[in-house]
């Protein structure tokens, strides 16, 4: 989620904290108001547990009641809770203002360092006893590259549904929101179908439920169709979400 995105959003959940004081305490408005909340604070603060905790441990009935405790004491805690909400909210908005342009710099950074890894793949292949002959080997030997790198690589992990369609990217590192999808190029290959299921796929992965902000292309090119892949990466640069594209020229196969 970016810098003005994640603003907007728990500036929304703020206002929603109107609607939720005009309805039943602790009705189905007040139950969705807090989950969105949650959800909002999972996706703006991915690398942090201890926002959303924050925000879920907030009290907004009496710690201690019993028989003679008054509807309107129940209340009063309540609307006390919805108050601490809209104060915690509020400081999260402002620790997003102050801090979230270092960590778009780490994010910049984080995607050359992703690139730079991901370039090494042919570089990779050479001492194999068979370079990758079809797209699962070369997911394969990436999982391996990125997880010598990284804490988690996801691998084909079912997104949240978008319309009527669920995604599984190839391959996607957590911590720093990317995902990277592979395509392979053989004898039988039509590019211009490998550059169409690229574009339609993006806004299915980058959605708003999803817990990634960008994509890397990374196409390894088996049968050298592509002889010169300059016009095909800057097409799909262009296209909204695509961090960068990286075409691998295959090793030990021929042009067809």
């Amino acid at each position: 989620m970016k810098k003005d995105e994640a603003i907007a959003a728990l500036k929304e959940q703020i206002h929603n904290i109107r609607l939720v004081r005009a309805t039943k305490p602790f009705g189905a408005t007040f139950e969705k108001w807090r989950r969105n909340t949650r959800v909002v604070l999972e996706n703006a603060f991915p690398n942090s547990r201890s926002h959303v905790d924050e925000f879920m441990d907030i009290q907004y009935d009496l710690s201690v009641a019993g028989p003679s405790t008054t509807n309107d004491k129940h209340n009063a805690a309540y609307f006390r809770g919805l108050e601490s909400a809209e104060v915690l909210i509020e400081s999260f908005i402002e620790e997003i203002g102050k801090y979230w342009k270092g960590q778009d710099s780490a994010r910049e950074t984080s995607t050359s360092n992703l690139i730079r890894i991901l370039g090494r793949l042919r570089e990779c292949c050479q001492y194999l006893e068979r370079p990758p002959s079809n797209e699962r080997e070369v997911k394969d030997i990436l999982w391996i590259m990125l997880r010598s790198h990284f804490d988690r690589v996801d691998r084909e992990d079912t997104l949240p549904r978008f319309g009527a369609k669920n995604y599984r990217p190839d391959l996607g590192i957590p911590e720093s929101r990317q995902l990277i999808e592979v395509k392979f190029i053989g004898d039988k290959t039509s590019l211009p179908e490998i550059q169409e299921s690229i574009i339609a796929d993006i806004p299915g992965y980058l959605t708003g439920n999803s817990r990634f902000d960008t994509v890397i292309i990374l196409v390894y090119d088996y049968a050298h169709k592509l002889r010169d892949p300059k016009k095909f990466i800057e097409d799909l640069r262009s296209v909204d979400g695509i961090a960068d594209v990286l075409v691998i020229p295959g090793i030990g196969a021929r042009a067809t």
